[in-house]
């Protein structure tokens, strides 16, 4: 396939490379794309309800190795193909569900096209190389900066008493708690029954306020238990882990001390906090910690962990690598 290239030159002359002015900019907006797609990337793989950690994705460059830096060049090279061609319909809010990481990443790619002045960008692996030099800028622009309120999604969370309003509900992750009205066909007894099923991702109307802060969840028409959660990559901060087979884990609630809870019994991994983000975000780096101690050799040995490790990851990095995932589609 080749090394992933990104180059600034002449649009009448390929083999001119642009005015260095212009190239250093164009490159460091590319560099700003491929770090937002870093971030959608795991916020959509760590289900993060929250801000995403920085520490997670800003160390990656485009020229990173690894499994997320893998994916995210990959992705910059479609979204680059799709907003710099013809093509129209729902790729990029089927691909970039998160609403604020959608607008910024139109808005980055206006940026681009905007700087190269007149200029290609060639993007693509080794020979393979495509231009990228015009958008329609009216519909990316309308995208980047859309004002979207409310729109049809879920949220996950645990369902509680509204803690502001009497006799409602509400669904809170442990960090935020954000009120929600059900549809009327959903019986007092259902609403009931969900709040006792400990976490659940409740579907329904997201509505966000000027700062597209989640402000509210209404008609809910049903909400969802998940017996698991099911991550296609291993990430923590600073390194992260391509995986063959996924890493599963079950999650709980205990609402006497309002904890969160996920496990992995097979590989004797526990995470436990007071925010599902910060349950996930320990899960995440006490597998990925528990990884690299089988590869650089100073876990305690057990054959048994390390051959389900082996069978996740090949305990070599760079056999897990080029595998090929869509990287903003995984889902529990």
């Amino acid at each position: 396939m080749g090394n992933y290239v990104v180059r600034v030159v002449s649009s009448v002359d390929p083999e001119i490379p642009a005015d260095k002015s212009v190239s250093e900019t164009v490159l460091s907006d590319v560099d700003r794309l491929f770090s937002e797609i870093c971030r959608n990337i795991v916020r959509a793989e760590l289900r993060l309800q929250g801000d995403v950690p920085e520490d997670l994705y800003t160390h990656l460059g485009i020229d990173s190795e690894g499994a997320l830096a893998h994916d995210a060049r990959r992705f910059l090279d479609e979204t680059l193909d799709y907003l710099g061609g013809p093509s129209r319909g729902t790729w990029m809010s089927d691909n970039y569900p998160d609403v604020p990481g959608r607008k910024r990443v139109a808005g980055i790619v206006l940026d681009i096209f905007r700087d190269l002045d007149g200029c290609t960008l060639l993007h693509g692996y080794g020979d393979d190389l495509r231009g990228f030099s015009d958008i329609d800028a009216i519909w990316v622009t309308g995208m980047a900066k859309a004002v979207t309120r409310a729109y049809n999604g879920g949220l996950m969370g645990k369902v509680v008493k509204d803690p502001r309003r009497k006799d409602h509900w509400a669904i809170t992750n442990g960090d935020s708690t954000v009120p929600m009205s059900f549809v009327s066909s959903v019986s007092r007894y259902d609403q009931e029954d969900f709040a006792a099923a400990g976490p659940v991702i409740a579907m329904g109307t997201i509505v966000r306020d000027e700062d597209d802060a989640i402000v509210e969840l209404r008609a809910v028409e049903n909400c969802y238990t998940f017996p698991g959660a099911v991550f296609l990559r291993g990430i923590a901060p600073g390194r992260d882990v391509g995986l063959v087979y996924p890493l599963e884990g079950v999650p709980g609630y205990y609402a006497r001390n309002s904890t969160w809870h996920l496990r992995c019994d097979e590989l004797g991994l526990e995470s436990s906090a007071g925010t599902w983000d910060e349950c996930v975000l320990g899960f995440h780096r006490k597998f990925v910690d528990l990884w690299h101690s089988h590869r650089d050799g100073t876990a305690d040995e057990n054959p048994r962990i390390r051959a389900l490790l082996d069978r996740m990851c090949p305990l070599d990095p760079e056999q897990c690598s080029e595998r090929e995932r869509d990287p903003l589609n995984a889902r529990a």
